[in-house]
């Protein structure tokens, strides 16, 4: 009985903590502190949003300030990424 019970709550987390994901950013000859000044600004910039929109606002802002995506990782802001 308790195997039944364990495995629909292990997917349920799963599946739940799906949105726990950011994303790597990079830009050509950026530092991080660049990255996180950017970010900070983009964010503020979106904080009226709410959900999906408030995540697509920091992204579209991020792209036009120069930032790709490149990306993702286990957490719930983006990240900057030394370009090679």
């Amino acid at each position: 009985m308790k195997t039944s019970l364990v495995v629909p709550s292990a997917l349920a987390l799963i599946l739940l903590s799906g949105c726990s994901f950011g994303h790597y950013w990079t830009k050509a000859g950026s530092t991080e502190a660049d990255f996180k000044r950017d970010y900070y600004r983009c964010y503020q910039e979106a904080r009226f949003w709410s959900g999906s929109e408030a995540s697509r606002s920091r992204r579209m802002c991020l792209e036009a300030r120069g930032w790709e995506m490149d990306g993702m990782w286990w957490g719930f802001s983006g990240r900057w990424k030394p370009t090679d």
